[in-house]
Formats: structure tokens, C-alpha cells, sequence
């Protein structure tokens, strides 16, 4: 009977805890990972990869953001143009400007409020009206929003204009008429022998027909004669091309020809005098003083003047005492403090020089008596 060999002792294995399992197990299958993903060739790809990715990604970005829609307040300044040659077409003064939203993509809306807000010369934006079927010298309402909405600066660049200050506009459509005026002597000149003589006599005068039949203000063309050298040399003259001007001031006013022939006499050389003082009278409309109390300086004081010799010798020997006049209308009522030039009292042919006419300006307030 043959000895049976010892059986070998089989040790248990060690004991782990789950967690460490877990661990152990998460870390192997992570280093097999790495080494199968960031191999060279791999690396190599992915940054591949990133190069067109990264910029497309910004790409899109900056495109997103272009594209962004937005709305922004702003102030646009307009102008309306007929088009009609014998219409034109104006705003109700206050009216240059209005206020509304601009909406669309950003880009596009700062570019548009960089056009409008920065126009140069004159607006941009111009309101183009048919002045035709309207009755010259009436006010016809027109929707701004549509009127500026369909101005290509707008609608080319895919904006909107919406909730416009004001609503609607107030459009004057007028006739364009033409006049043959007589060209005068302008009243500040006074040391002439006799008429000049001026070629041509009349002139042709075109702008709005309200403005050159409005019987408030009788159109007057007269030669620019004032600043004129020869004007201070005593003897006859002929002066080749004269200026003539409207007495009216509108920048659709024209003048055909625009300049003159003149050929005139002076008399004798005007002569300068400095008045040290006048009093300033008040003039008003019948029963305004009963009412209001008139704050303005009572005297004017160091206004040089000019005229011929016989004239201003009148003021050197005190036998004519000037005076200024402030003129007050029932207009002013209601009105903060308000400048006015003053209406002079002075001998014939006598006039203040140019050069203080600014001085001549007054400020003045009603004030109702308490």
C-alpha cells in the first residue's frame, strides 16, 4: 500500500473591496484607451481637423452676430424734393427731423444709422413727392413711416422704420411762377444824384408762388450797391456787374440775370457819427400795456451812423433827436425773453452802419403785473 502524497495547501486570494475592483478595472480600461487614441497618427488627424473646424466655428459666429436682429432709436434727418419740375415741395419748419426705430439685421442697422446721422452737405434722406393734383399753397399730410420707409437707403439694405415722431408730415406743395421785377436802389443808400440807370432794368425772378405774391411782403429786387467802393467816390460811375438780390430769403428764390450794369451819380461822400445815447421807445398794440409790463433796456447807447453831410450835420447840432422803437406784437405773448432789432428814428438818408447792426438787437419779456 503506497503512501498517498500530501495534498498542496491552496491559499485564498487576497481580499479586495469593490471599490478598488472598480477602480483598478476603470483605470486599465483607460490606459488601453490612450493607447489606442493618441497615437501619432491620430494626434496628426485631430489636428487636422481642428485647423478647418476652429475657423469654420468662428465663421459661423461672426455671421450669427452680423445677422442679429435688432432695433434701435434714432434721429434721421429728411428733406423732401419734388418731382414735379414746375411744383415745390416743403417741410413745416421744425419738421427737418424725425425720431424712429430701425430695425433689422445689426450690421446693417449701424451702417444705415452711420449714412443718416452723418449726411455731409444736406439729409440723406430725401422724401420724393408728386406735387401734381394738390392746390398750390396748401399743407398735405403724408405718412412717414411709408414716405422714409421706401427711400432705398432703407430698403436695399433690408431695414424697417417703424413708430415715427411724428406720424405724419405736414408737406407744403407750391407752384414754381416767374416774375419780371424792376431792379432798384436799395434803401441804405442815399448820396445818389438822381436815378441810376441800370441794365438790364428787370430782372426774372422764379420761386414759390406763394412767396412772390404774398402782399404781407412785396417782393423788392434791388443792385447790391452798398459795399460798393465807388459808392464813397463823389462823380459818375459805371460799374460793369452789379449783384441783385431778393428781399425775400428762399433758397428756391433764382435770379435771372443775376448780376447788372450800373451806371450812376454820387452826390458827395457820406460821413460817420457816433450817437452816444438814444431812448428806446415802446410801441404796442392798443390796450397791451394794460395787460403786460415790458422789461428791456431804456436806452440804446454808442451806435454809429451814416449819411450824407446835411444830415448828419441835423444830429451834430442836436436839431434832430434820434430815437429807437422796439415794436411788440400780440405774437409775443406767452414767449420767454426775446431778442428784436430796433427801428431807428433819424433824418432822411441817415442809416446805422453795418457793422453795429448787432448791437441794434434787444432783448425784452412781457410780464404780466402782479
Amino acid at each position: 500500500m503506497s503512501e498517498e502524497s500530501p495534498t498542496p495547501s491552496i491559499k485564498p486570494p487576497p481580499k479586495t473591496s469593490a471599490l478598488g475592483d472598480a477602480v483598478r478595472a476603470y483605470l486599465w480600461n483607460l490606459r488601453r484607451w490612450s493607447a489606442r487614441t493618441f497615437t501619432g497618427e491620430n494626434l496628426v488627424s485631430s489636428m487636422k481637423t481642428f485647423a478647418w473646424v476652429a475657423p469654420l466655428t468662428i465663421l459661423i459666429w461672426v455671421y450669427a452676430e452680423r445677422e442679429q436682429v435688432v432695433q434701435r432709436e434714432t434721429t434721421i434727418p429728411i428733406a423732401v424734393k419734388s418731382t414735379d419740375p414746375n411744383r415745390i415741395v416743403s417741410l413745416r419748419p421744425g419738421d427737418e427731423s424725425i425720431v424712429a426705430f430701425i430695425g433689422g439685421p445689426r450690421l446693417a442697422v449701424d451702417r444705415v444709422i452711420e449714412l443718416v446721422t452723418n449726411p455731409g452737405k444736406g439729409p440723406i434722406v430725401q422724401i420724393e413727392i408728386d406735387g401734381r393734383g394738390y392746390e398750390s399753397g396748401k399743407w398735405v399730410p403724408v405718412d412717414t413711416e411709408r414716405y422714409v420707409g421706401e427711400n432705398p437707403i432703407f430698403r436695399n439694405r433690408g431695414v424697417a422704420i417703424t413708430s415715427c415722431k411724428p406720424r405724419t408730415l405736414q408737406i407744403l406743395v407750391d407752384e414754381l411762377v416767374e416774375r419780371d421785377v424792376e431792379v432798384r436802389v436799395p434803401t441804405d443808400v442815399t448820396n445818389l444824384a438822381g436815378s441810376p440807370v441800370f441794365e438790364p432794368s428787370t430782372v426774372r425772378v422764379r420761386g414759390p408762388k406763394t412767396k412772390l405774391e404774398d402782399p404781407r411782403q412785396p417782393l423788392v429786387i434791388t443792385a447790391d450797391l452798398a459795399n460798393r467802393e465807388e459808392i464813397q467816390l463823389p462823380g459818375p460811375h459805371q460799374l460793369p456787374a452789379v449783384s441783385v438780390r431778393a428781399n425775400i430769403s428762399d433758397p428756391s428764390i433764382t435770379l435771372s440775370p443775376s448780376t447788372v450794369k450800373a451806371t450812376l451819380d454820387v452826390s458827395q461822400k457820406e460821413e460817420r457819427y457816433l450817437i452816444a445815447s438814444m431812448p428806446i421807445w415802446q410801441s404796442t398794440p392798443t390796450g397791451f400795456l394794460e395787460k403786460y409790463r415790458i422789461e428791456c433796456p431804456p436806452s440804446i447807447s454808442n451806435i454809429t451812423v451814416i449819411g450824407p453831410h446835411d444830415q448828419i450835420e441835423l444830429l451834430r447840432k442836436g436839431e434832430v433827436r434820434p430815437k429807437a422803437q422796439l415794436e411788440v406784437t400780440a405774437e409775443d405773448e406767452g414767449k420767454q425773453r426775446t431778442a428784436r432789432e430796433l427801428k431807428f428814428d433819424l433824418p432822411d438818408r441817415v442809416k446805422v452802419v453795418a457793422e453795429d447792426k448787432e448791437k441794434t438787437k434787444v432783448l425784452f419779456q412781457l410780464v404780466k403785473p402782479e
